[in-house]
């Protein structure tokens, strides 16, 4: 009953998450909003170390932590990632191909069959990587999407079973990781006495890469047993795991393998897009047991209403107040600062910053970033004076110890009443024009990059409307390693900046 307490408690809690600070198996660190009733968001925490029998500790606000039970023995976190790419070449038209069997353990006509149950204290994996695909992927796939897997099940005897199919990233190790991209349920009374294949239609298992593994994961729901899968035992044969602890460790099965087929698409090229990949969390699935008795563990999961994009840094400024507070993350650190300390609050009207060029007056993000993950920049700024550089901003990005690129951005107020924008790449001293877009209304301009610095590439849109994509050079170091935007040589005002650095999946 304290477990299903808890449970409920975070669930209540999670489920509005707009923040993922961290997640790992045994810790969950978001931002929720005000629940404090202090006008402001709160952060909250919960961990337990991974001992059995030690503490479940939750901390709001950096407070000192509140044990919520003692003598837990399990409390593991599963997460449900959605991937979504952005092609950075969006002029370019990358082809998919139709569905096609690209991996098979069929059952041979004379093998050693092996029926295995899943059991709480049995969980069944199958490892694939598309280096074993047959035929082989094009040496020039950039993704493939697995569309459909088949599986050799059965009723393991009983009513209640349930199992759930998962699909997981494989680990260095081969092993299954704790991320679920998809899973579906498998309840043992639609499941045949004798074995058949059973067919699982994915949906959202795209842009995944030919250079990653998989596994397919067979984890216990519920019941005794809760489904039977046909394996076979030979020399050739490989790829299966048993987990005895629900997923902690998993062992290989030597010369053993799940029969399976897996259908799936790839997509090449035309002729060379840049593609980038971010990831939402949609769900969260954990579970919970205090003491001994393993029948008094509490499974369930939940929707993460807001889908928060998974980051490694945020910086948020609107200028309905002075920027230099906010503290989007909630560490106690300031998001931004400015370079000679404060700004005037009369420069900040209606949600708007009235940018002096003759005030030297810098915003910069806190604390310093190399910038070495997927960026993205989002502005609203226009220029209010004309003959010179109004609005500009600039940033060093996929910084490390040989050097760094700049991307370096500017509006310009042109005399018949229209806006210029100009992006470069370049150092304070070496500006090179990388595109420049005329004849821009004079109003509030949406401005979006975004950057990959993997390729050393940027791409620009502006009121949504695609400007191309650019590659950027890398210079020796300097001791920049922030954003920053000001108003250059004549006045100009900014709305919003909004620059999110991605993060991988966990």
């Amino acid at each position: 009953m304290t477990a299903t307490r808890l449970a409920v408690q975070l669930k209540d809690e999670l489920r509005f998450a707009t923040y993922i600070i961290e997640l790992s198996d045994q810790r969950i660190d978001f931002v929720v909003a005000d629940r404090t009733n202090d006008g402001v968001p709160d952060r909250i925490y919960y961990e337990w170390d991974g001992h059995p029998g030690g503490p479940l500790l939750r901390s709001i606000n950096g407070t000192i932590p509140q044990v919520l039970a003692n003598d837990v023995m399990e409390f593991e976190v599963n997460y449900v990632l959605q991937r979504q790419n952005e092609d950075l070449s969006p002029d370019l038209s990358p082809v998919e191909s139709g569905e096609i069997l690209v991996m098979e353990q069929a059952v041979p006509a004379e093998s050693n069959v092996t029926p295995t149950s899943v059991r709480s204290n049995r969980w069944l994996a199958q490892y694939i990587h598309p280096d074993s695909f047959n035929p082989p992927l094009p040496a020039d796939a950039i993704s493939w999407r697995m569309t459909k897997a088949e599986l050799r099940l059965a009723k393991a005897g009983n009513r209640d079973g349930r199992t759930l199919l998962q699909v997981r990233p494989a680990t260095g190790d081969n092993e299954p990781s704790s991320v679920v991209l998809e899973q579906f349920e498998i309840n043992e009374t639609n499941l045949s006495k004798d074995f058949e294949w059973e067919d699982f239609h994915f949906k959202s298992l795209v842009g995944l890469s030919p250079r990653q593994g998989h596994c397919l994961v067979l984890q216990w729901d519920g019941g005794i047993k809760s489904a039977r899968v046909e394996s076979g035992n030979q020399a050739n044969l490989s790829g299966e795991l048993h987990s005895t602890d629900q997923g902690s460790t998993w062992t290989d099965q030597t010369s053993k393998s799940m029969f399976y087929r897996v259908f799936g698409t790839y997509t090449v090229p035309e002729p060379s897009p840049v593609t980038v990949s971010r990831y939402y969390l949609n769900g969260v699935q954990f579970s919970l047991r205090l003491g001994n008795n393993p029948l008094a563990r509490v499974q369930t999961g939940l929707q993460v209403f807001n889908r928060p994009e998974l980051l490694s840094a945020c910086f948020r400024a609107n200028f309905d107040k002075d920027p230099g507070g906010e503290d989007t993350n909630l560490d106690a650190v300031a998001d931004w600062m400015w370079n000679n300390g404060s700004t005037n609050p009369a420069k900040l009207v209606s949600g708007i910053w009235i940018a002096s060029s003759s005030e030297n007056l810098e915003l910069r993000t806190h604390p310093v970033n190399d910038f070495t993950q997927l960026t993205t920049v989002e502005i609203q700024c226009r220029a209010t004076s004309p003959g010179g550089w109004g609005p500009t901003f600039r940033m060093p990005v996929d910084r490390d110890t040989f050097g760094y690129g700049e991307i370096f951005a500017t509006l310009e107020l042109e005399l018949d009443g229209t806006q210029t924008f100009c992006l470069f790449d370049g150092n304070a001293v070496t500006n090179t024009l990388l595109v420049e877009v005329k004849d821009l209304e004079d109003g509030f301009l949406n401005i979006r990059l975004v950057i990959d610095p993997a390729t050393d590439r940027v791409a620009v849109w502006l009121e949504d409307i695609f400007q191309g994509g650019f590659s950027f050079a890398r210079y020796a170091n300097h001791h920049h390693r922030y954003f920053a935007a000001k108003a250059h040589t004549v006045d100009a005002e900014f709305k919003s900046i909004n620059v999110r650095v991605s993060q991988t999946a966990p």
